[in-house]
């Protein structure tokens, strides 16, 4: 059993499972890395490609021990993702054309979304706090949606493999994008957004032991944040609803918008 763990919508191959949280039914809860709908020690390959950055560092511990509990022992993980390191490096020595390469890429070449053009101090944050519908910034009131993201945080090779290794994962290596344990590696890329070659972190483990994630004893979080005991739980659920019904909107007009285009389109032709 294998999984593609953010595969998108129109993602499939043949012996291989997806799971991703976009959905286009309103009232449907989506599906969450950090609470995978899958029994233990299930799948042998987890593939996930640009998909850790769009979690908060709030949760992003509870999704690498998820990920664990779903594989077999010794079943392999291979991650991509924006890296830290180069992406940095980059706005350091104001290298404009790796930047823009590296836009390019993330932008999937449609220019739209990540800018350089206030300079390389607004690439490197666009690549960190990326715009989109996943993840939504509320003032202190619950009333007022500010903004949206995608991208909500960044890795290099020594903080994400320092994850990894605390929760039960070994051999864990740095991969250049062609070299995988996995031998349909290539043949799992139909992805626009798995083609990202230049700007990638590409990391590939093995499932040793399991680690269940412990709030008390979790490596990100520098405190308790006890924010559920500040805000009391009807104003969360509200908040909650509000915003699952604004994000599947927010979806559905997308979904149309789309199809009406593809529609108008064929009709010229």
């Amino acid at each position: 059993m294998k999984l593609n763990l953010g595969a998108g919508k129109n993602w499939n191959r043949e012996g291989w499972e997806k799971l991703d949280h976009s959905n286009l039914f309103l009232f449907k809860l989506p599906n969450q890395a950090w609470k995978l709908p899958f029994s233990d020690n299930k799948y042998e390959i987890v593939f996930s490609s640009h998909m850790l950055e769009h979690i908060s560092h709030y949760k992003i511990e509870e999704t690498i021990s998820e990920i664990n509990r779903v594989m077999i022992p010794g079943g392999i993980l291979r991650i991509l993702t924006p890296d830290l390191e180069k992406l940095c490096k980059a706005y350091v020595t104001r290298d404009y054309e790796k930047l823009k390469l590296f836009i390019k890429e993330d932008n999937c070449g449609t220019g739209n979304g990540i800018k350089i053009s206030l300079g390389p101090a607004q690439a490197l944050l666009g690549f960190l706090y990326s715009p989109g519908p996943d993840n939504y910034l509320i003032d202190s009131s619950r009333s007022n949606i500010i903004g949206g993201y995608a991208h909500v945080f960044c890795y290099d090779f020594e903080l994400l493999y320092n994850l990894l290794d605390y929760y039960g994962f070994v051999n864990i290596e740095r991969k250049e994008y062609d070299d995988s344990r996995i031998s349909e590696n290539r043949f799992l890329r139909i992805s626009k957004y798995d083609n990202d070659k230049e700007h990638s972190l590409i990391i590939e483990c093995i499932k040793n032991n399991y680690v269940p994630f412990d709030k008390k004893n979790c490596l990100m979080l520098n405190g308790p944040y006890e924010y559920e005991n500040v805000i009391e739980m009807q104003n969360i659920l509200l908040t909650k609803i509000v915003l699952q019904i604004s994000s599947r909107i927010e979806n559905f007009y997308r979904f149309l918008r789309q199809n009406v285009r593809r529609y108008l389109t064929k009709f010229k032709k």
